[in-house]
């Protein structure tokens, strides 16, 4: 209502991007019922499992393209996450469409241009929306270089639409807190995650008590420190904690190198076999042992059909199966270095996904 962006002490926002809160903001602006967000999210999935199996039918066979439609319909990390005020559905929406746009710079025709700049907006997009997006450019121009013919040309308006939206953001935090970053998110998530799981394996006990533990005392110490510096500093002195946050983590890992690799190798096994054991156990009223069995059988068919989705993508659409394999891996590798492991690092790409799973 005031028309600034900030948190919830009147700071400048800079932990939150403004993608999804601009999307609330239309609901609130039109005193539209959050309830109605569900019901919108919902249908934007549907939409894409409509486009895709459309596309999917004609590129490849028809019941690849109904079944790949069907699975993302039917996609139970999906279907549950829609019903969160949170992220997903957007960055689904954003990451699949630039997906598809990029898989187009590498044709002969004078589009490929316009598809790197549209699929460099969407991917910036995206990243105001969920900052671990922002790596994906990495993989992204690696694709350009390997597979476009107009490779630098091609490469430089991909780079240069993609920065647009999130170099703005930047030049914003800049202005507010003197701090050219996009989020501090990302260390905020290495400390309480990355650092908090890293602690508790070196504990040796209970690792999910001991997680929650030691993420309280982190977030005590955290808050402690902030408090410190504030006390310390002139009122009018612009800051962010994020330095903090960093520094505590490195300490942790020079401390524990090998604890950390094994909790970065844990979060890579829950990015790919979790499937949101808590939440079929409510769904289907059964206990949570069996859900997690039910869970884990789910998960490794689906991983297994995803290796040999892939496999006959590659003999079929290179090009297709790279740019999957990148965006695919990036999602995992970002998931585990953040230490916030788990499917919600695996809904971006789930309709890539689901198309490689019906091959």
């Amino acid at each position: 209502r005031s028309g600034l962006f900030i948190d919830r002490h009147g700071s400048p926002e800079i932990t939150r991007t403004p993608g999804y809160p601009l999307f609330l903001a239309v609901f609130y602006r039109l005193e539209i019922d959050l309830i109605y967000v569900v019901v919108v999210r919902n249908l934007i999935t549907l939409v894409i499992a409509a486009i895709l199996g459309i596309w999917i039918g004609r590129t490849y066979k028809p019941k690849i393209g109904l079944l790949s439609s069907l699975l993302i319909t039917f996609n139970f990390p999906m279907m549950v996450n829609s019903y969160f005020i949170l992220t997903e559905t957007i960055c689904i929406s954003l990451v699949t469409a630039s997906f598809f746009l990029l898989l187009g710079v590498t044709e002969l025709g004078r589009y490929k241009y316009q598809r790197a700049l549209l699929g460099g907006l969407t991917i910036g997009l995206a990243v105001l929306v969920r900052p671990a997006v922002a790596p994906l450019v990495i993989p992204v121009t690696l694709y350009i270089l390997i597979y476009s013919n107009r490779r630098w040309g091609v490469l430089l308006t991909f780079l240069c639409s993609f920065a647009l939206a999130p170099v703005s953001w930047m030049i914003r935090n800049y202005v507010e807190v003197d701090q050219f970053v996009l989020s501090d998110i990302s260390a905020v998530n290495l400390l309480l995650y990355q650092g908090a799981g890293t602690l508790a394996l070196v504990s040796g006990d209970d690792y999910a008590s001991e997680f929650i533990t030691q993420q309280k005392r982190l977030r005590e110490l955290a808050s402690e420190q902030a408090s410190l510096r504030a006390s310390r500093r002139p009122s009018s002195e612009k800051t962010s904690d994020t330095e903090f946050y960093l520094d505590l983590f490195r300490k942790i890992a020079i401390s524990h190198p090998g604890e950390l690799i094994a909790h970065t190798a844990r979060n890579i096994g829950l990015t790919l076999f979790g499937f949101s054991t808590s939440q079929l156990s409510r769904v289907f009223a059964i206990d949570y042992q069996r859900a997690r069995y039910v869970a884990l059988s789910l998960s490794s068919l689906t991983v297994v059909f995803l290796l040999l989705g892939l496999a006959q993508l590659w003999r079929q659409d290179r090009k297709f199966c790279t740019l999957a394999v990148f965006f695919i891996t990036h999602f995992i590798v970002i998931g585990a270095l953040t230490g916030v492991g788990g499917t919600r690092f695996r809904i971006p790409i789930e309709p890539i996904f689901c198309i490689a799973v019906a091959h």
